[in-house]
């Protein structure tokens, strides 16, 4: 069974050749221990949590940058880098990281946090002295450099209770050497606990801990999953709905079925992508693409499930439907409806979700039935030249055509309105 020996060096590393060779080392442990994370889940109950390679994980890194001046792991850079990409693109993200010093990677952290972008901000203002450290750990940041010399790995993006399962599992096959201690506990209990997964917690934890011979590893694991379990009872004695914890969103790739993070509520899922709940429950609900490139779940899917999923309408999101019901037992038309929202209103359906799947799955409700004929309202734009005349390559409607073209939405619609040229271009609604 292997085991990975605690890191031992000196600082005598730090001319380049052997730091690129401790990097190697260092990123073939942590690709070691994501595979071994894999292996322990494969055919379990909960093995789909980590069955994908989350973007940007070290195994996709093959060599060392050739740049000199940064040797960090492809995709992920450092961390006054992610101040303008990991920011942003993780903020309400659930997962487990590890922060590294990149010319002595033998010195590094693993934490997990529910708001990876969030956490990743809170270290960079560390590092800049922009926040005092309340934390032993926190306080080595203040006094560590700048943050071009830390690099940043994601482990895997898991949801909030899970995170801390698979936290501690990565501590004791990597060994941390500035983490203080090697065990996880429950902290804050609230909504952002989403106790909802506390069986998928402790079904990870039972399947991961069998890999350890350590008393006092196994002990960890049992406390943690013991905290897990009077937790999940002491919210469900309140009587307080689990649902109202939290809605956590697994978000995978249409193209490729994998893994790629995981939300840890549908509030944070709707900041991440700029779009409407109801937009991303109804792409849930009828097991919808979202955006043509992204499958949302509340739970973990089979490749079987993620086949279920279908590209919908393009015209969805940019037109409407026209519903008609009949009676169920008489076939007789009812009513005719210019759109879902009039169906709802004249029907008094309070909810727009049993009305949905009633019209997409043919099923009766309130003892009609439905049908649907797509409107379509898109809108599609024609650019050319101004001089010239000559065409020049569209991008679709109107949403498309101001962010691809980087012409603001108020502006686009002034130059339709009046045909006036913006930069060269003419803009219509009309092909010549």
């Amino acid at each position: 069974m292997m085991k990975f020996p605690f890191f031992t060096s000196s600082r005598s590393y730090y001319d380049l050749t052997k730091i690129r060779a401790l990097q190697a080392e260092f990123f073939t442990k942590i690709v070691a221990a994501i595979e071994l994370a894999r292996s322990l889940t494969k055919g379990g109950k909960y093995s789909a949590v980590v069955s994908s390679y989350p973007e940007g994980t070290p195994v996709q890194v093959t060599e060392p940058s050739k740049d000199t001046d940064t040797v960090a792991p492809a995709n992920m850079g450092t961390l006054d880098k992610a101040n303008t990409t990991l920011f942003s693109r993780f903020n309400g993200i659930s997962g487990v990281y590890l922060l590294y010093r990149i010319n002595f990677p033998l010195q590094f952290y693993i934490g997990s946090s529910v708001n990876l972008g969030a956490r990743m901000f809170d270290y960079y203002k560390l590092l800049i002295n922009k926040s005092e450290g309340r934390t032993t750990v926190e306080r080595t940041f203040n006094d560590s450099g700048d943050p071009s010399d830390w690099g940043v790995v994601f482990l895997g993006f898991y949801p909030p209770l899970v995170r801390l399962v698979m936290e501690l599992f990565f501590m004791n096959t990597l060994f941390p050497t500035m983490n203080r201690v090697h065990t996880v506990s429950i902290n804050n209990l609230g909504n952002s606990t989403h106790l909802s997964f506390s069986d998928m917690a402790i079904g990870l934890r039972a399947q991961l801990s069998s890999y350890f011979s350590h008393e006092a590893v196994i002990g960890a694991f049992t406390t943690l999953s013991n905290a897990i379990h009077n937790a999940y009872k002491a919210w469900e004695i309140t009587g307080k709905s689990l649902n109202n914890l939290g809605m956590v969103i697994f978000v995978y790739s249409y193209t490729t079925h994998k893994l790629l993070f995981v939300m840890s509520s549908l509030e944070a899922c709707r900041a991440h992508f700029h779009t409407h709940v109801n937009l991303l429950r109804t792409c849930m609900n009828l097991k919808w693409v979202f955006r043509q490139e992204f499958i949302l779940s509340h739970t973990p899917l089979s490749a079987e499930e993620l086949r279920a999923y279908q590209v919908p309408d393009s015209a969805i999101g940019q037109g409407r439907y026209e519903i008609e019901a009949y009676n169920r037992g008489t076939n007789q038309l009812v009513g005719k409806y210019p759109s879902i929202r009039e169906a709802r209103k004249a029907l008094s359906s309070g909810n727009r979700t049993y009305l949905l799947e009633a019209i997409r799955t043919g099923s009766v409700y309130k003892n009609m039935y439905f049908t649907r004929k797509l409107i379509n309202t898109k809108i599609n734009i024609y650019r050319y030249d101004a001089i010239t005349g000559a065409e020049l390559p569209s991008y679709g409607g109107t949403a498309r055509t101001f962010k691809a073209a980087g012409i603001g939405f108020k502006r686009l619609k002034r130059v339709l309105d009046t045909g006036i040229a913006y930069k060269g271009v003419i803009y219509t609604t009309k092909p010549r």
